[in-house]
This record gives structure tokens, C-alpha cells and sequence, in this order.
């Protein structure tokens, strides 16, 4: 198991090892689902500090699942080696070079998990809409401290072991902007997840597969909204490669872990347009 100093220390190695390994579950390839993450996280591959850990973190990924590809490894070893000469942080060292032992050890391959006999059956239905109120530190770098992270159902699919998988559109909104009406709610617009070209993904999916990870998600039904739009300049794509919003519990800050992404992600690339909602 990887030390969870690491995991302390590189948030982000852990949103990669997620999101790897739901790709895997997808049957999707070792080889799409690392370029599919670099493609995610292409902002972060641009920045010298950030690239190491999005590379390390893919090799990481394919150890769990006995599939490290050689290039990656050769790559990682050599930028984390270079970096161990410059850091002078003990606690970034210890880090680093903890990564460099855990790929060094013989893997043990991930037997596919047992499908439970009984799959949770979690009870949204389309166009319910949940608040939850930000209060991480991420929020605060986004200048959104206080405000409210609205996610409304659009529609679910089921997975290769039969598991419902929630998708929907996530806005962020002030306190006093909640929506009470499906015409204040398209007027906030929708997050952006990622470009592609003039078009964007919006689309998010939840996976909740007990009454904890619902609890987790810290989420309020705020009202049924059936009749919203969809993001008009929406690229349509595979909803089972759409964005994940990680549940669980973040140890140091005690907020969902989802609140970290998604506030970064309204720093970085905003909110669609109001004039680009369109109803279908």
C-alpha cells in the first residue's frame, strides 16, 4: 500500500490514482487511460513542479494494476532523481524518494473485486438538485469562500458490474443566488470541466454505492429542476469517461474531496455563459 505520507504531501497523486483506476474499471486500456489522464491534466504537465507528480502518479496507477509502463517509469525516475539533488525540504525528500521505493517493489495484480449481491440503490431522480456550501481552502484561493456548489441529475448509466453511476452538471453560485426557479437556475450556467476547442465538458458522474458515500457527499436537496437546459456548447462524449466527482472525506481539511477539484477548476476555466443554456 503506498504510504500515505505521499498522499498527504501530492493531493493530486490521488486524483490520479482514482481516476485511473475508474478508467480501468471501464475497460478501458492501460494505454488510453494514461493518455486520457494527460489530457486532463495537461495544465498541470505545463508546470515543472506539477509535472512530476501527474507522471508520477500515473506510474503509480499502472503498479497497482501490474501494467507500469517502462517509458513512464524511466521518465519518472529520472525527474524524481534530479529533483531528490534540488529539494531541500526533508519531508519532500522522504516524500520522493518513498516514491521511487514503492516502484521498486514487485506489485501484487488487483484481483477484480466480487460484485456484492446487493448493489445500493441510491434514490435521485432526474432533475433533483443538491446544494452543498464550500468551505475549503481552495474555495478561498477561488475567492468563492461561503458559496454553494449546486449539482443537478441529468441521467446515470450502469457500469460493467451493474452499479448506477449518477451524471450531472455542477454551477457554483453566492448564498443569495440559490435558485428557487428553473429560469434562475439556467441563468447561472454550468461549470466548465474541459476544453475542446470552441466547446466544453460539462459533465460530471457520482458514483454512490453506500448510505456512507452518499453521507459524505455533505449534499441538500434544494428542488427538483426537470425542465433546465443543457450547456449548449456541450461536447457530446462517452458520459463514462465524464469527470468523476471523488466522494470521501479530505483527512486534513474535513471537507469533501470533490470541493478541492471542482474549485480549481472554477479558478481555472469559469463558468459557461448564461446565453449558452439551451433546452431540449
Amino acid at each position: 500500500m503506498l504510504d500515505t505520507t505521499i498522499i498527504d504531501l501530492f493531493p493530486l497523486i490521488h486524483d490520479i490514482l482514482e481516476r485511473y483506476s475508474f478508467f480501468r474499471s471501464q475497460a478501458i486500456s492501460p494505454v488510453k487511460s494514461r493518455d486520457l489522464l494527460l489530457s486532463e491534466y495537461a495544465r498541470e504537465m505545463d508546470d515543472e513542479d506539477d509535472s512530476i507528480i501527474v507522471l508520477a502518479g500515473i506510474a503509480l496507477a499502472q503498479w497497482d494494476y501490474s501494467e507500469l509502463d517502462e517509458d513512464v517509469n524511466k521518465k519518472v525516475q529520472a525527474m524524481i532523481q534530479k529533483r531528490l539533488l534540488e529539494v531541500k525540504r526533508d519531508e519532500e525528500k522522504e516524500a520522493f524518494a518513498g516514491i521511487l521505493l514503492h516502484l521498486s517493489k514487485k506489485p501484487l495484480r488487483q484481483e477484480r473485486k466480487r460484485l456484492s449481491k446487493s448493489l445500493y440503490s441510491l434514490q435521485w431522480k432526474d432533475g433533483d438538485t443538491f446544494s452543498h456550501l464550500l468551505t475549503h481552502p481552495e474555495a478561498e484561493k477561488a475567492g468563492i469562500l461561503g458559496w454553494y456548489l449546486l449539482f443537478r441529475k441529468v441521467g446515470h448509466y450502469n457500469d460493467i458490474n451493474g452499479r448506477q453511476i449518477q451524471l450531472g452538471y455542477i454551477t457554483i453560485c453566492p448564498p443569495e443566488k440559490i435558485p428557487q426557479t428553473t429560469k434562475e437556475l439556467n441563468s447561472l450556467g454550468y461549470l466548465h470541466v474541459m476544453a475542446h476547442g470552441e466547446k466544453w465538458d460539462y459533465l460530471v458522474q457520482i458514483d454512490v454505492q453506500s448510505k456512507r458515500a452518499e453521507k459524505n457527499l455533505e449534499f441538500k436537496w434544494i428542488g427538483s429542476f426537470i425542465d433546465a437546459g443543457n450547456p449548449s456548447d456541450e461536447v457530446q462524449s462517452n458520459p463514462e469517461v465524464a469527470m468523476p466527482l471523488f466522494d470521501g472525506i479530505d483527512r486534513k481539511t474535513g471537507c469533501p474531496r470533490y470541493e478541492n477539484v471542482f474549485c480549481r477548476f472554477y479558478r481555472w476555466y469559469g463558468i459557461g455563459g448564461t446565453d449558452s443554456i439551451s433546452v431540449e
